[in-house]
């Protein structure tokens, strides 16, 4: 079902591939599919190609009026999300803690601690309405530390939501040419490294490197992209959004990106801890003429 989640996901997806023509001032939402074509460049992103995974010249050109295009599905309540002449956008969340049928424990726990820490940040601004303390600065924090997470988790997320959308798309009767997923991993809990086979007990300078991208990436991951690979003729591309990054791979090119892996990576959890405060202080207004004038 489509919803204010899965459109601003969507949004930030064209936020990150597409830009303004800095000649007319125009963006992709204002051209007319001919302008669109013949200044293509023009309204694609610099740094859009490192997005792309496995993608030749004309996946980029397929992908990028996919996504110009998408307009959500006429039935709201209905697989998919967004549809556009020639196929389909479907957006699904996956999780990497502890999941049953009450939902996500990373996320059942967190709105229970927005609630509380929103509650008592208005009583906090009455308390200062009513006892202003000029001069002096007031705080206020509130900390959320995440449950457990592991990859073990995000594996049966991702496998378990897999499957959920493919059988809806078997039922589905539209326009399924060009297949996407656009899936959306919104936790920072989850790392990733490669697995170096070396002894603990030697050093090794700087050979053991780490990964400029912190968060777990799908196109680091063999055993998920493998299960992706098996649906290559229903999905033709899978999105994947972590916290700060989007990869756009091609699912019929996997293998040669597996090969560019020389690596296996080890996915592991983080411990993070989130801080949210307010600060306060009075300001005296100055009298502004005499009331009596």
């Amino acid at each position: 079902m489509r919803g204010d989640k899965e459109l601003a996901c969507l949004i930030e997806l064209q936020n990150s591939i597409f830009a303004i023509n800095p000649f007319n001032s125009k963006s992709f939402r204002d051209v007319t599919d001919e302008e669109f074509e013949n200044e293509h460049i023009m309204y694609i992103s610099t740094s859009a190609h490192s997005h792309y995974f496995g993608m030749s010249q004309d996946d980029c050109t397929v992908f990028e009026n996919a996504l110009r295009l998408a307009g959500p599905n006429p039935s709201p309540s209905s697989f998919p999300d967004f549809v556009f002449n020639g196929g389909f956008i479907e957006h699904f969340e996956i999780t990497s803690s502890k999941s049953n049928r009450n939902g996500y424990e990373h996320k059942r726990k967190y709105v229970g601690f927005e609630q509380m820490a929103g509650k008592e940040e208005n009583a906090f601004k009455e308390a200062m309405d009513e006892t202003p303390s000029f001069g002096t600065v007031q705080s206020k924090s509130w900390s959320f530390t995440y449950p457990l997470h592991s990859y073990n988790y995000l594996v049966k997320s991702f496998t378990e939501k897999w499957k959920h959308h493919i059988e809806s798309l078997t039922k589905y009767n539209g326009q399924h040419e060009i297949g996407i997923f656009l899936i959306d991993y919104p936790e920072t809990a989850l790392g990733h490294n490669i697995d170096f086979d070396v002894l603990p007990e030697r050093l090794y300078g700087d050979l053991l490197f780490r990964d400029d991208h912190k968060w777990y990436r799908l196109s680091r991951d063999r055993d998920l992209l493998n299960i992706v690979y098996g649906y290559r003729k229903m999905i033709k591309y899978v999105v994947f959004k972590n916290v700060d990054y989007f990869e756009v791979i091609a699912t019929e090119t996997i293998p040669e990106l597996i090969k560019l892996l020389p690596w296996r990576y080890q996915f592991y959890p983080c411990m993070v801890t989130e801080v949210r405060s307010i600060y306060g202080t009075s300001i005296p207004l100055e009298k502004q003429g005499d009331e009596n004038e």
